[in-house]
Order: C-alpha cells, then structure tokens, then sequence
C-alpha cells in the first residue's frame, strides 16, 4: 500500500467540526462543511467593520491573498467563489449575498475529512522527504493566517493533523537514503575562477559546479544523507590554472533545494550553503 493511500486512510477518522457563524439554511451553508458562503461572509464581517471604503478594500484584498494560499488544501474555485462573495458585498454596500445565488456547487463546500485528504495527495506523493516538510509546514503556516475568518476549531485540528503528518515516517519525516557515504564533506573555496566553482548556469540558469574532482558520477544529497538527484556530468571546459574542469549539472532550480545541501562527487562531499549564489 503506498504512503498516500495510507495516510488518506489514517486520516478518514477526522471528526467534522461546526464553524461559529450562523447557518443560513442554505445547501452551501451545512455547518458540517467549510463552505464559500461562510468564508466570504467571515471577510464581509470582517472587513466591513471598517468605516472608510478605501480601507474595506484593503481588508478584503488581504483576506482574499490568505485564502488564495489555501488552493492546495481546498480548490481555485472555492477561492474564486469567495473572493466574489466579498467583492460582490462591497460593491452592494456591505450587503451579504450567498454563494447560492452566484454560483454554489459540490466544490463550493468542504469536510474536514476532505480538506485533510486534499492536503496528503498534494505533499506526501513528493519524492523527497524534504520537499514533503517543506509542502506540509507552508500549508500549516497558511491555515494559521486564516485562523481568524475560518475558525479555531478547524485550524487547530487541520494544523493537528499536518504535525501528525511531519513526524510520520511514511510522510514527512520518513526518506531513502543513498548507498554511498560521505569520506569527507569539505568546503568547495578554494580560491576565486581557480578550481571548484558552484554557480547558476548562463544558460538555464540552473545549478552547476565545476571541479577537478574527476569522477565521472555525482548527487545532490541532504544533510541527512537523502538523495536529491543524480548529477549530470557535461564533460570538460571552462579551464583554469590546472586545465580544464569537470563540470556537474542539476535540473532542479536552486530555489527549490535545500538552503544547505551537499554535492557528492566521487567519495567527497562539497557543502553548498548559497544555493542560488557563487560558491567560488
């Protein structure tokens, strides 16, 4: 059984909760579900305690960016549907109109359950146990800054859930190591346009690292010892005092690496801590 399929299982026990406003006796306002009239009616409240227009605005601009950061964990069309009930409210004077009335479907609401399922098939089907860590803690950090227009109740069993997610061994903390190990793990300066260099290629502008290590095979590993990916060796070029060097190249974009990782070449380890800098 795979990592998702558990984990989805795992989390089906999720309780639902009633969020604290008041039901409209609409289909999209179940209390049960996290619906788009309930979130866009939590922005109209909120933002429309403010007297001055401009500043409505502003509020309601800033809501709609943090619940944007939840696409992941719901969908674009119930971000989409809540940004127009609140856009719709200011128009109409502060005026609340149900998402029934603009557009209210089967993605206009969700369960607990679903928002938990959501957000385990979009983080722990990475391959990298660091990328799941990464997808997990944004998400968790996103259902926080909502916190005040979704509901306690709700963040603290999502945020619950995804904490639960970062120790598990099948998702977040879990990750294959490689084979080999490290001989040495040094620092690849060693003197400016002479020997090892890291860099961000002119072409592609992805990671690349010169070196007269001459091994032909490389990975991009953790700290912890996890494979990144394997390494690209491009051949000779760019010489120095020593001749020409090797190179090694990544596909991945230096954003996307760890903020500390090593390059293995041949037995020796290079530390690259300025992942999209010059190492030189």
């Amino acid at each position: 059984m795979s990592k998702l399929v558990i984990f989805i299982v795992t989390l089906s026990f999720v309780s639902l909760f009633v969020l604290p406003h008041e039901s409209h006796g609409q289909e999209c306002l179940v209390t049960s579900q996290l619906s788009a009239d309930r979130l866009g009616q939590a922005i109209v409240e909120d933002c429309c305690a403010k007297s001055a227009p401009k500043a409505q605005m502003r509020c309601v601009s800033k809501a709609s960016k943090r619940i944007s950061r939840l696409r992941t964990s719901l969908s674009g069309s119930f971000v989409r549907t809540v940004r127009q009930v609140a856009n719709q409210a200011l128009r109409e004077q502060c005026s609340f109109t149900s998402a029934n009335d603009l557009s209210c479907g089967q993605e206009d609401s969700f369960t607990v359950d679903e928002i938990l399922n959501n957000i385990a098939q979009k983080s722990c089907n990475k391959d990298l146990q660091y990328e799941r860590e990464r997808a997990l803690k944004k998400t968790r950090r996103s259902w926080i800054s909502v916190r005040k227009l979704v509901g306690s109740e709700i963040v603290a069993e999502v945020g619950s859930q995804i904490r639960s997610l970062l120790r598990s061994e099948s998702c977040g903390a879990g990750g294959a190591d490689i084979t080999a190990s490290c001989s040495r793990i040094v620092d690849p300066r060693d003197g400016y346009k002479v020997g090892n260099v890291y860099k961000l290629s002119d072409h592609g502008g992805r990671p690349v690292f010169l070196s007269h290590n001459g091994a032909r095979q490389g990975e991009a590993i953790t700290v912890s010892g996890q494979l990144i990916e394997r390494l690209s060796y491009t051949g000779l070029a760019n010489p120095d005092s020593l001749g020409d060097r090797h190179h090694y190249r990544m596909t991945k974009s230096c954003g996307s690496l760890p903020t500390v990782f090593l390059l293995r070449i041949g037995a020796v380890c290079y530390e690259i801590n300025d992942r999209c800098g010059r190492i030189d």
